[in-house]
């Protein structure tokens, strides 16, 4: 996932101000926050640029439907038990590499430790090509339906902390505009694989595809 910064900027209604960051003008792109080789600078995320953020999201089949532009945003510490999984598998090389290479993001930084606590944060640094970049962290993001929470983005993440038994930082979306995009299952449901299955809907319960999020449009790359 690479975006132009301005293109960015633009899709999310956002103004560089609320970055915090005194040379933005030199960003190239937005990516993936496991695209940066080098971290420069990790700033707390104004409110104002989240809600840019997932008010814009638009879905996969039609970007100007936005399902979270009147949603109630939430942050809350949640037990992931409470909650639901859409996605049928965990890959062992994504949790692997959250226990891994999570600390090399925010180890040098005195910010709450590790993704069970830590809340959205903006990473400035380089790719392996030199280029300044951007990356988005945000914690998992959970839609409401029916009185029932369901993973949205963060799965690995929830994952681990389940299975410690702790708790963990999570935005949680109501009144969304819009059905979830696959069904809710309880954890005893999903399975762990080493590869992605080749066919989209074999990665989740009764997948409806022209429902899905596109969050990486915007940045947002769990």
């Amino acid at each position: 996932m690479q975006i132009d910064f301005g293109e960015f900027l633009c899709r999310a209604h956002i103004l560089p101000s609320v970055l915090g960051f005194n040379e933005w003008s030199k960003i190239e792109v937005v990516t993936s926050l496991r695209d940066i080789a080098e971290v420069l600078d990790v700033k707390a995320m104004h409110a104002s640029y989240l809600e840019g953020l997932l008010r814009n999201v638009g879905l996969a089949s039609d970007p100007e439907q936005r399902p979270y532009r009147d949603a109630t945003i939430q942050h809350l510490q949640i037990d992931p038990r409470q909650m639901l999984v859409g996605q049928r598998y965990a890959y062992r090389s994504k949790y692997s590499a959250l226990i891994e290479r999570f600390d090399h993001f925010f180890g040098s930084y005195i910010l709450p430790s590790g993704f069970s606590i830590l809340m959205p944060q903006i990473v400035i640094g380089r790719v392996a090509d030199g280029r300044l970049v951007l990356a988005n962290y945000l914690p998992p993001i959970i839609e409401s339906h029916n009185g029932e929470f369901i993973i949205l983005d963060g799965i690995h993440r929830d994952l681990i902390t389940q299975r410690t038994g702790a708790t963990i930082q999570a935005i949680l979306i109501k009144n969304i505009g819009a059905a979830f995009p696959c069904a809710g299952r309880e954890w005893k449901d999903i399975r762990f694989a080493d590869e992605k299955p080749e066919k989209l809907e074999d990665r989740y319960f009764e997948l409806n595809p022209d429902l899905f999020r596109d969050l990486k449009s915007l940045g947002i790359d769990g």
